[in-house]
């Protein structure tokens, strides 16, 4: 019987305003990156640690799962329900369902910055800086329980707390 070791990849990056799915050049990208770790770690079996945020959690995931046969574990920033209203359009909703119910396992991180009630409301700007706390713990989460991270990042600083930029300085700290 022979023995793997497991290594972790987190995933951190945009959501549809600031990230073009259908880049190729991202893609691309993407594919190197997976396919230089499956020759870093040939012995290792992969686990893709991500929220399953829009777009770039969900690429970085499905293709993992596609070449290192990774496994899916899924930690949310909010609880389920809370979080798919979150998401876009229906379409985006049923992508998440359909990659959830592939993972290993999810699980809700625990409600740090307010109760449900608290987190689903949003303030006269249309966001919710305790929502915002939520994401960013589910990041740091993910940058500290990760052994390699691949953020799809735009290079501009982050127009909030949590976003990859703060994610990719927490995963490079650890």
């Amino acid at each position: 019987m022979s023995r793997h070791r497991f290594l972790t990849i987190g995933v951190s990056g945009h959501r549809p305003h600031r990230l073009d799915i259908h880049d190729k050049n991202i893609q691309n990208q993407v594919v190197l990156e997976l396919e230089g770790l499956a020759e870093r770690y040939p012995q290792h079996h992969f686990i893709v640690l991500s929220p399953l945020a829009e777009v770039a959690d969900r690429l970085v995931a499905k293709l993992a799962m596609r070449i290192l046969n990774a496994s899916l574990q899924v930690p949310l920033p909010l609880p389920y329900d809370l979080y798919v209203t979150d998401f876009c359009d229906k379409e985006s909703v049923e992508e998440f369902k359909l990659l959830v119910g592939k993972a290993e396992f999810y699980y809700e991180m625990p409600m740090k910055f307010g109760n449900i009630r608290e987190l689903a409301i949003t303030n006269r700007s249309g966001s919710n800086i305790l929502s915002y706390k939520q994401y960013a713990l589910v990041g740091a989460y993910v940058a500290q329980r990760s052994d390699e991270l691949i953020a799809l990042w735009d290079g501009q600083p982050d127009r909030g707390i949590g976003g990859p930029a703060q994610v990719i300085r927490w995963f490079d700290s650890e």
